[in-house]
């Protein structure tokens, strides 16, 4: 629910996958390199009232913890990654009549919204997203990226490497597979 996660706490992992190789482009089912998750949950309560869900990521290295307060806790060894499950996105409003019949085909309560406002802003949902940990063996130095991908390559303080890359791609999910949040939907998917 938050942006910032601190409190590991009493939480359980969403979702937990063990022995993870950097780089295994055989690793999952189809011996593809990929991992898939599906779950059905209630809607949360964020999102009811019109507020944000954060999925956030944490990889480690094997024996290590992402939790600052367990003593297998060290910070270099620690992928953090957070991304905003759902989307705000205008819905417009206009009164259209059928040409030749001259009715509407929207529903009543759109052309009584269409008579008092021009949009409104939804939340909207997508049940897929893709998590890439990026296998890049190219030597960059710090200062030295371009954009957009210096905001995703974070460099160690300390030795000058940079960590392995997190990466939330979202670039497929079409704008018609996007669902509103209200209170007729009880339940949502999510695919990673």
């Amino acid at each position: 629910k938050e942006q910032r996660f601190s409190n590991f706490e009493g939480r359980t992992p969403f979702w937990q996958e063990l022995n993870i190789k950097y780089g295994d482009y055989s690793a999952g089912p189809e011996k593809d390199g990929t991992l898939v998750f599906e779950k059905t949950l209630p809607t949360p309560e964020p999102l009811m009232r019109n507020q944000s869900l954060y999925l956030h990521v944490f990889i480690t290295k094997a024996g290590h913890s992402p939790n600052p307060r367990e003593r297998s806790f060290i910070k270099r060894e620690v992928i953090h990654g957070v991304h905003r499950l759902n989307k705000y996105k205008k819905k417009h409003y206009k009164v259209t009549a059928n040409l030749l019949t001259g009715k509407s085909e929207q529903s009543e309560d759109d052309l009584k919204k269409a008579s008092t406002m021009n949009y409104e802003i939804l939340n909207f949902w997508h049940p897929n997203l893709t998590i890439n940990l990026v296998d890049d063996q190219t030597r960059w130095t710090k200062g030295s990226l371009p954009p957009p991908l210096d905001q995703a390559v974070e460099f160690d303080s300390i030795g000058g490497f940079y960590l392995p890359i997190l990466f939330f791609n979202n670039y497929w999910n079409l704008g018609s597979e996007y669902m509103p949040v209200n209170d007729t939907v009880k339940v949502k998917n999510l695919v990673e």
